[in-house]
């Protein structure tokens, strides 16, 4: 930060200063003006009309005159007596009659020193130019032929014929510069304050009214402004009290002590307002007033919510990120975006790995609270004091260890939004009873509070249980269930979608590995032949880890078709280990493994005609493992009874 400057100055006085200027400040904007007087205001005038110098630096009269004219900030140079004393030591080897002739101040004790030095000194003021003339004329007539002074006296002297010092030194043209970077930084330092604080005033959402100890108005910012329909200039010099209507706003000043969430009336609204005295030295010497209108006050705390939660609590998945063409799947698409455009619950049931979650977002970011933030929590995950804290939010002291200031649970994080309740089966009955109030009243009370919060939210409840067994058992709420099943969205498992599953599969390449993606195409068929026989008990979230594993594989596997017939290895045998631990999984028309339907019976019989007795193709075709083909045969005793119509082919299978 450096600062222009201007000399204006004449005769040896400028040749002193360019001489300074050349040797010490070649970097620095420094200019140089040779003019005096009348032509000195001409030009400072000028530049100054042209915003480029920030400083003037002049001496003597010349100092005087233009501090009458220019506003831009002025020096004079100043004059030490050391300054001084070295001019007259080289003017005493001219001359022993020496006329010391100086701007307005007279030098008391210069008598004194020249009863020390063997000169005759003469000391003369001049108050104008004119009188500088006057008073070198009468000097001359006195015989005093050399003078010590300003530029202009040795100027004047000079052209009368008479020897000239002049008493600035390179010492003062140095000082001068540096007082004058001085002065431009702390002016720089101060318009910056100022401005700072002109800005906070002019973009704080609050209004602002400071006063001064006599309750007279000496702030008000753009918002106070706006909030009270008063004009500035109509404000300023006001008393307070003819702005905001509440006497009770002079007890800040006599008191001292603040008054906060004061509401007054202002016309047909309604005003929030605090008041703060400002103390100086144990003394009030006036009051800052902040006011906002309900309507200020509110979409506040929407935009702060939004900034405090939305970036950690947002949905990221939209409908067209769901993946699948299949009948059931473009059939539970359609529903749920008919569901997202209504306000109602919607209770999301899949088993395990179906997308649950992926549809809850989908709905989200297709309502009309898609500007709003997204919770998912799950209800089986967190021990039922964190889940009760989680939910509803704590006050402080609640409980031994909780968070200075309370903190705010999902409800009232997801305020304007959406909240999915995953696991929703696991809830405890008693805060089963919490959440029914929730859904009733829409409103809360946080633990260890007295106090009622409003919540507006949106609840997407989901489960891979059946909540009808659980309703039997007692262990879920009749009357919270059907609060929560108003709208019911089914998400079909992968293996009644299965044409989906190679398009999936395709889409996890891709997405994990691109260059994988063309090579494994070749052998579509194959993979979408060991897909179609797996039964996919983790449905899409099996299928995405098994995809991750073929590709590590993959990336150290020159021969995919060897991978391939290892995938096939590996699902089979899965399938064979998860016997008689999920049987409903493996075919979804049999309850339990033991009791085959006739209508099974039939279906196997077609399929083994079908296949010439080829057990490897018929359990394929049944979308099961040949070990549990063999066990259905022989708990039906169905295996003696093909075998006696020639129907079982063993070489084949």
């Amino acid at each position: 930060m450096r600062p222009s400057i201007a000399f204006l100055v004449i005769s040896k006085f400028y040749d002193l200063v360019l001489h300074v200027v050349n040797t010490h400040y070649k970097n620095d904007s420094i200019h140089l003006y040779k003019c005096i007087f009348d032509e000195a205001i001409k030009v400072a005038k000028a530049i100054e009309q042209e915003n480029r110098i920030d400083c003037i630096i002049t001496a003597g009269s010349t100092y005087k005159l233009l501090s009458q004219e220019v506003t831009t900030p002025i020096l004079s140079i100043t004059v030490s007596g050391f300054d001084l004393l070295n001019a007259i030591k080289e003017a005493s080897t001219v001359d022993s009659n020496i006329a010391v002739v100086l701007h307005e101040k007279r030098i008391i004790d210069l008598d004194k020193i020249a009863d020390m030095l063997p000169v005759n000194l003469e000391q003369r003021i001049y108050k104008n130019h004119n009188d500088l003339y006057r008073q070198v004329d009468d000097l001359f007539r006195n015989n005093f032929r050399t003078f010590v002074g300003t530029a202009t006296v040795c100027d004047y002297a000079e052209k009368k014929g008479a020897s000239a010092f002049l008493i600035y030194r390179e010492d003062a043209v140095h000082q001068a510069i540096a007082t004058a970077k001085q002065n431009y930084m702390d002016r720089y330092r101060e318009l910056q304050r100022s401005r700072m604080f002109q800005t906070i005033l002019d973009f704080c959402s609050d209004g602002i009214i400071a006063t001064n100890k006599r309750g007279t108005i000496t702030v008000f910012n753009s918002s106070a402004r706006s909030i009270t329909k008063i004009d500035e200039k109509s404000a300023i010099d006001k008393y307070i009290d003819k702005v905001l209507p509440d006497s009770s706003i002079y007890d800040v000043l006599s008191t001292g002590k603040p008054q906060r969430n004061v509401v007054v009336s202002l016309g047909d609204i309604k005003i929030l307002t605090n008041r703060i005295p400002i103390v100086v030295n144990d003394e009030v010497t006036g009051i800052v007033a902040t006011v906002q209108d309900a309507a200020s006050v509110q979409q506040a705390e929407n935009s702060l919510r939004k900034k405090l939660y939305a970036k950690h609590h947002i949905a990221k998945t939209c409908f067209d990120d769901l993946i699948g063409t299949s009948r059931q799947m473009t059939a539970c698409i359609t529903k749920a975006k008919h569901y997202a455009s209504t306000d109602f619950t919607v209770m999301i049931t899949g088993e395990t790995g179906t997308g649950k979650e992926l549809f809850a977002q989908s709905i989200h970011n297709a309502s009309s609270r898609k500007s709003y933030p997204f919770i998912a929590i799950n209800c089986a995950a967190l021990p039922e004091n964190l889940l009760e804290s989680e939910l509803f939010g704590y006050e402080e002291g609640a409980f031994t260890g909780a968070k200075k200031g309370g903190k705010p649970g999902i409800f009232e994080l997801a305020h304007g939004g959406t909240i999915l309740l995953d696991e929703i089966s696991e809830l405890p009955l008693n805060l089963q009873a919490r959440l029914l109030r929730i859904l009733q009243e829409r409103e809360l009370m946080r633990l260890g509070g007295h106090g009622v919060i409003p919540v507006d939210v949106r609840i997407l409840a989901a489960s891979n249980r059946q909540l009808d067994i659980l309703l039997r058992s007692g262990h879920f709420r009749m009357d919270l269930f059907f609060r929560l099943n108003v709208l019911n969205l089914q998400i079909p498992p992968l293996r009644e979608r299965a044409e989906d599953i190679y398009v999936l599969f395709e889409h996890f390449v891709e997405q994990y590995n691109p260059s994988l993606a063309e090579t494994i195409d070749n052998y579509r068929n194959d993979i979408s032949a060991i897909f179609s026989s797996y039964t996919w008990p983790g449905n899409i979230r099996e299928l995405q880890n098994i995809c991750t594993r073929f590709i590590a594989i993959a990336q150290q596997e020159d021969n995919v078709m060897k991978i391939v017939n290892e995938l096939r290895t590996n699902l089979m045998n899965f399938t064979d280990s998860l016997e008689g631990i999920r049987p409903h999984i493996i075919l979804n028309s049999i309850k339990k493994r033991q009791t085959l339907t006739d209508d099974l019976l039939s279906r196997v019989s077609m399929i083994l005609r079908e296949t010439d007795g080829n057990k490897a193709e018929a359990a394929r075709r049944l979308n099961i493992s040949r070990t549990t083909l063999w066990r259905w045969l022989r708990t039906s005793k169905m295996d003696g009874k093909l075998q006696n119509d020639h129907v079982i082919n063993d070489h084949s299978s």
